[in-house]
């Protein structure tokens, strides 16, 4: 938790004395976001990495690095937080442009792959336990 106040501290200052597309305050935006998915709060790493998609976005080509791994990084949140639609749209988005530029078997490629599969699995199981749900409650029930 110190970890974070100070980081949230940083933050403070930083947007005091650095603008918004500067790469040094994106790195601490980065970092202070790291720092709420590994406590936990997934909510409000989410929050801030929008902010941080939404800024590389107007400052860096659609294709660079940086870009899709805070995309990346961003679906991850949201996966956590349960917006598993707005998580597989970014990871589809993701993918497409991995593929347009890198090759079929570059590790970063097939880590986006693999995660996008891990959304569709997730997003297919919340279906089924749903209906599953939904069909044991009418197995109950007594029709008379």
């Amino acid at each position: 938790m110190e970890a974070i106040k100070l980081l949230e501290r940083v933050m403070e200052i930083a947007a005091n004395v650095l603008a918004e597309s500067t790469p040094l305050r994106r790195r601490f935006q980065h970092r202070l976001a790291k720092a709420y998915i590994a406590s936990g709060r997934m909510t409000a790493a989410a929050m801030l990495l929008e902010r941080v998609v939404d800024i590389e976005a107007t400052v860096l080509a659609e294709a660079d690095p940086l870009l899709l791994r805070s995309q990346q990084r961003l679906a991850r949140a949201y996966m956590a937080t349960g917006q598993l639609k707005e998580a597989i749209t970014l990871l589809e988005h993701v993918v497409a442009v991995k593929e347009g530029v890198l090759a079929e078997d570059n590790p970063s490629r097939l880590k986006s792959k693999h995660i996008l599969a891990r959304a569709y699995k997730e997003r297919g199981e919340e279906k089924s336990r749903s209906w599953s749900r939904s069909k044991g409650r009418r197995g109950d029930r007594k029709e008379g």
